[in-house]
């Protein structure tokens, strides 16, 4: 089972980019020893950061599976206003307007329907093929029935 820093090894500087400290611990024991607890454990995963150099979608489900996280949620990277994120997409001209990803704000932010609202550094066509992917993975009756 790969460590998290084996996993940011793998996939570039995801975490790097998002600025979130590196986990020294193995993620799915972490998980355990809170569903041993007696805790519930939901999570959510996001596809499309610059540093996807390859497919996701292996080892995204692959954790899903090994931390046996009965709810997550993916979606695709959504660049929020007024976040670094959409300064430095807007800065590297990189960011879509607004009218060009949703017809109504009250819709922004919806990683579902309106993500990737910026150019991507990878072609948008495999990020949108790992995301549909692992949706069908994650979702696929007979493995949810087997969990």
């Amino acid at each position: 089972m790969p460590s998290s820093s084996a996993s940011k090894a793998r996939h570039g500087h995801a975490y790097r980019d998002t600025e979130k400290t590196e986990q020294r611990r193995v993620l799915a024991d972490s998980v355990h020893k809170i569903y041993r607890a007696g805790m519930f454990v939901m999570a959510g995963f996001i596809v499309g950061f610059d540093s996807e150099a390859d497919s996701v979608a292996d080892s995204m489900v692959s954790c899903i599976e090994a931390t046996a996280i009965p709810a997550c949620m993916v979606g695709l990277l959504y660049a929020l206003a007024n976040t670094q994120l959409t300064r430095r997409l807007a800065d590297e001209g990189r960011l879509f307007p607004p009218s060009y990803t949703t017809a109504d704000d009250r819709e922004l932010g919806d990683q579902c329907t309106s993500g990737l609202n910026f150019h991507t550094a990878r072609p948008r066509r495999e990020i949108l093929a790992d995301y549909r992917q692992i949706l069908d993975r994650i979702y696929d009756p007979p493995r949810i029935m087997r969990a």
